[in-house]
């Protein structure tokens, strides 16, 4: 059951918090002007130990973002504004004047009707039909926006913790969530947009194994970039992910390839991605 509780003189409920670090971050529902915003304020989400290495091995090793609260608010407003200037569908950032609490970064935000990606495969009363047509529909918008990245050099439109469950379908809309940390180099897009489409496949499988096959096919004739699945599909095979950097392929003895992982390629080889799409 969601907590209750008033913010800022506004009655809200939590609707996730992060109990880890120092306990402040969270996601809230919030009434303002009769109508309902997303507040969420960013905190520490690790001990301070973990921290440090965490910042030290993703900012350092392989390029991504600042993980401290500061630095993944400052991240999440990028690629939000990024997204939605570039016509790609995510909350907008809203104004939200009664925020008192500048010692903690926050960012109001635009709140999205629906059920997230995730609930929608695993559930089994929707139809396959139209989990098909929505994993279509996911694997061409994720193309497009593949392709975009690529062509500005611009590694903020590559998700970098895709999942089906930052996913909101709402009404005709599938809405994107959740960027709070990204990738800040250009020279290796191809591979990252690799990446991304394994992490998509890994939610995929752990939401509905039973129909992931048909739903996969139905995402890569949506992607329609057989060159750049197939390429994923080798590295799945061979590593069991996409390694997010390039010399990480020199220590394949890195990579422990797990079941799960060997199954996905498998259940995939068999699939056909229509060219030039």
């Amino acid at each position: 059951m969601k907590s209750s509780l008033t913010v800022c003189g506004c009655d809200a409920e939590i609707l996730s918090a992060n109990k880890k670090g120092d306990g402040t971050h969270r996601v809230l529902k919030v009434i303002t002007n009769g109508s309902p915003i997303v507040l969420k304020c960013y905190g520490r989400t690790r001990g301070r130990l973990e921290s440090l290495l965490k910042f030290l091995g993703i900012r350092l090793l392989v390029g991504k973002t600042s993980t401290s609260a500061r630095g993944r608010c400052a991240t999440e407003r990028s690629v939000l504004n990024l997204l939605n200037r570039e016509g790609f569908a995510a909350p907008t950032i809203v104004s939200f004047e009664k925020i008192t609490t500048p010692s903690q970064p926050c960012l109001a935000l635009e709140w999205i009707p629906g059920r997230s990606l995730a609930e929608i495969v695993r559930s089994e009363k929707y139809p396959l039909d139209k989990k098909k047509d929505l994993l279509a529909r996911c694997g061409c918008e994720m193309r497009q926006r593949h392709d975009r990245a690529v062509k500005l050099r611009e590694p903020r439109l590559v998700f970098e913790h895709p999942s089906l469950h930052h996913v909101i379908v709402s009404n005709e809309r599938l809405v994107y969530t959740d960027f709070e940390i990204t990738y800040c180099r250009a020279h290796d897009i191809e591979r990252l947009a690799r990446r991304e489409i394994a992490g998509f496949l890994y939610s995929l499988a752990r939401a509905n194994w039973n129909q992931f096959q048909p739903l996969f096919s139905a995402f890569s004739e949506g992607y329609g970039n057989s060159a750049r699945v197939d390429a994923m599909l080798r590295e799945l095979r061979r590593y069991g992910t996409v390694p997010v950097a390039w010399w990480l392929t020199l220590f394949p003895f890195l990579f422990r390839i797990k079941g799960r992982h060997r199954r996905i390629a498998r259940a995939s080889r068999s699939l056909h991605v229509p060219e030039g799409r």
